[in-house]
């Protein structure tokens, strides 16, 4: 069964105890529910919450209307819920690994079902069964696969096999910690984009302050006021 695997890079006809693949480096076997961030998905849900949300905090019968008025905390409200919305399907993927994982080692752990194909079928069944998604996404799937062929393989080339889902075990983790790299990218963002606004309310209020003070009319003095105002609100609530 697992006498002739391929490089998932390459494509390189590859023996079964290899690790990594000699021409590109590649691990064999790499393969992490945790990479894809879901974005086919993830950022239509976030633009059409976006644009409800937006349109709801705008309305004239509310008090948020003057706060995101201006197009940074709109922005930071945008980028605010695609992370939610990334967030909220790393959690649901999670949740169906460890349901995964669960039904497989209750499979294993059952002294009338042994390591053979049987037991790939009975996991393919249960997964099936309890909605889990296609079972070759299941990572726990995927390493009871493994670990079948190398349980069936000759004694020659099973010590390999056995070290290779060793190796890739601790690699899993490494996945899994690299998966939230988007996320790790808009905690940097979120803060620096209200910096922005801050300095950018800082400024209008500074520039309409120097044109009140240049301003001679009551009715100028009035509106430069008024527009320097509302430069130091979008300072503050594009901070907060």
């Amino acid at each position: 069964m697992h006498q002739r695997i391929s490089c998932p890079e390459c494509r390189a006809e590859l023996a079964p105890d290899f690790v990594r693949c000699p021409e590109c480096h590649a691990y064999v076997m790499d393969f992490s529910p945790w990479r894809s961030d879901r974005n086919l998905i993830s950022i239509p849900v976030a633009l059409f919450l976006w644009w409800g949300l937006d349109t709801l905090l705008r309305l004239d019968s509310l008090p948020t209307r003057q706060v995101f008025a201006d197009g940074i905390s709109r922005t930071i409200l945008g980028l605010g819920l695609y992370g939610a919305c990334i967030l909220v399907f790393k959690w649901r993927m999670t949740t169906q690994q460890m349901r995964a994982f669960r039904l497989v080692r209750e499979i294993c752990a059952k002294q009338a079902v042994r390591l053979s194909d049987s037991a790939l079928t009975l996991a393919r069944s249960q997964l099936t069964a309890a909605r889990l998604g296609p079972f070759n996404n299941s990572l726990a799937y995927q390493r009871l696969q493994w670990l079948v062929g190398a349980m069936v393989a000759e004694k020659h080339i099973r010590p390999g096999l056995l070290e290779a889902l060793r190796q890739h075990e601790e690699t899993d983790w490494d996945a899994l910690d690299s998966s939230f790299a988007t996320m790790t990218f808009l905690i940097w963002l979120l803060p620096t984009v209200g910096f922005l606004g801050t300095v950018w309310g800082m400024m209008d209020a500074l520039k309409s302050f120097s044109d009140l003070l240049q301003s001679g009319s009551d009715m100028g003095f009035q509106a430069g006021l008024m527009q320097t105002a509302k430069g130091l609100g979008v300072a503050f609530h594009t901070t907060l």
